[in-house]
């Protein structure tokens, strides 16, 4: 799981750095503090992420693909 679609968002320098391997509830700083509108989603979507949350966002960022790219 931890390479699939999903798991991945773009998050740039010092907070990458502090989100890197911690706990998603740790994360969530940094996402709020991101000027990726990606992270702000995740926040407002998410209470939690483990396997099942990974697969939604997976399936979710798919058809936004599939939309964008025809």
């Amino acid at each position: 799981y931890v390479y699939r679609i999903g798991n991945l968002t773009l998050i740039a320098g010092t907070l990458n750095i502090r989100a890197s391997n911690n706990p998603f509830a740790s994360k969530l700083e940094a996402y709020e503090e991101s000027a990726f509108t990606l992270n702000e989603h995740i926040r407002q979507q998410y209470q939690d992420f483990r396997y099942p949350q990974v697969d939604e966002r997976s399936r979710s960022l798919a058809d936004v693909a599939l939309a964008i790219w025809k």
